[in-house]
Order: C-alpha cells, then sequence, then structure tokens
C-alpha cells in the first residue's frame, strides 16, 4: 500500500480514501439566526447543508448541482422571496429532480402548498424533531432510482 494514500488527510492515516457521501441538503433563510439553529442540528444528524440567504442565492446554488437535493425554503424573504424563487424553479425543468420543503408562519396558498415538487410544510415555529423526521423520510425518497 502506498504510505501517501494513508497520510491523505494532512497525517491523519486513512483507510478508506474515499469518504461516504453525506446526503445534501439546502437551506434557504434569511434569518441567520434560525438559519445557523438548522444548519447545526442538520449537519449534527450527519447531513450537509448548503445555506442560502434568499431565492436568489439558491437559484445560484442549485445551477451548480449535480445531484438532487432536497431544498428547505422559507416563504417570506427578501431579496427573493419563496414564491417568486418558486416561479423560477419551476421555469427551469432541469432543476425538477430537486424536491422542496417550504416553511412559514403564516398560512401558505393552496397552489403553493401544491406545487410542483413540493413535499412537505412546515408551520414555524416547529420542532426541529419534525423538520429532521421529514428530511429523513425525503432524503430517502431522493436516494430512489428516478424514472425517466
Amino acid at each position: 500500500m502506498d504510505i501517501s494514500a494513508l497520510f491523505a488527510l494532512g497525517g491523519v492515516p486513512v483507510t478508506n480514501p474515499s469518504p461516504l457521501k453525506r446526503p445534501q441538503l439546502l437551506l434557504v433563510e434569511d434569518d441567520r439566526g434560525v438559519r445557523d439553529a438548522i444548519e447545526d442540528y442538520l449537519e449534527d444528524e450527519g447531513y450537509s447543508v448548503l445555506s442560502a440567504n434568499d431565492g436568489e442565492q439558491a437559484l445560484s446554488l442549485l445551477e451548480g448541482l449535480s445531484d438532487a437535493c432536497l431544498v428547505v425554503l422559507d416563504v417570506r424573504m427578501p431579496v427573493m422571496d419563496g414564491v417568486e424563487f418558486m416561479r423560477q424553479f419551476r421555469a427551469r425543468p432541469w432543476l425538477k429532480h430537486h424536491r422542496l420543503v417550504l416553511m412559514s408562519a403564516s398560512e401558505l396558498a393552496p397552489e403553493l402548498r401544491s406545487a410542483p415538487g413540493v413535499v412537505g410544510l412546515l408551520h414555524k415555529p416547529f420542532e426541529l424533531e419534525r423538520l429532521l423526521a421529514l428530511v429523513q423520510s425525503e432524503v430517502a425518497a431522493l436516494a430512489l432510482p428516478r424514472v425517466p
């Protein structure tokens, strides 16, 4: 065995040079405190979390992802809110393999709740355990082979 493979991570012996890929999530939330709390919780549960402050930033991040991910999206945000994000998301058919969970403190219009790609709703405030259960279920569904 090549000695460099054993110390590939800064002197720490590596037995498997290709680490397991963690399921990826995109958290879109403008409130930094809420975003940090959710991000820390989900990372502690083993998820890789990208985060965005608004819908515009989220669309840019999604454009760069090749694998499907679960998008946890606040509906009320500055710059580009969740409603505009969803309109632009639907206008990009190459993003349709991503799933959306909507978060809102107010009641959501029926057309938002049943929009393509929406797989869950969280009414703020919510328990982090409820979010985790939804994330676990939807990430498992994303891992299933897609039918063309």
